[in-house]
């Protein structure tokens, strides 16, 4: 049995590893592995006997569940916006987001 297209919504390439073999024998269950959170992913599966691979099935679409962001990046202070009493400091977003809109960020100290 084939997984075939395994795609990230509004991608428009294979994840890597697709399409891979996912099982050999009778199995009609597999779990897809190394995904990334909170998003959707259209899959295809195909049987495969000594005569070949059979038809594609329809395209499904499944989601992962959401997660917390990754940690934010290029964490700085600006000299320019200090006092003697307060600092200014800027970063960035980090690279995922989690699935979801980041809402607020907590600032310790």
């Amino acid at each position: 049995m084939y997984v075939d297209q395994v795609l990230a919504e509004g991608d428009v390439q294979p994840i890597s590893g697709s399409p891979f073999v996912i099982s050999s024998g009778f199995s009609t269950q597999q779990t897809i592995r190394n995904l990334r959170s909170g998003t959707n992913y259209h899959v295809r599966v195909q049987g495969e006997n000594g005569n070949g691979r059979g038809s594609k099935s329809n395209l499904h679409c499944a989601a992962t569940e959401d997660a917390a962001p990754d940690q934010v990046t290029q964490l700085e202070s600006d000299p320019k916006a200090k006092t003697h009493n307060s600092i200014s400091i800027s970063w960035q977003e980090g690279e995922w987001n989690g699935g979801l809109d980041v809402t607020s960020y907590g600032v310790s100290w």
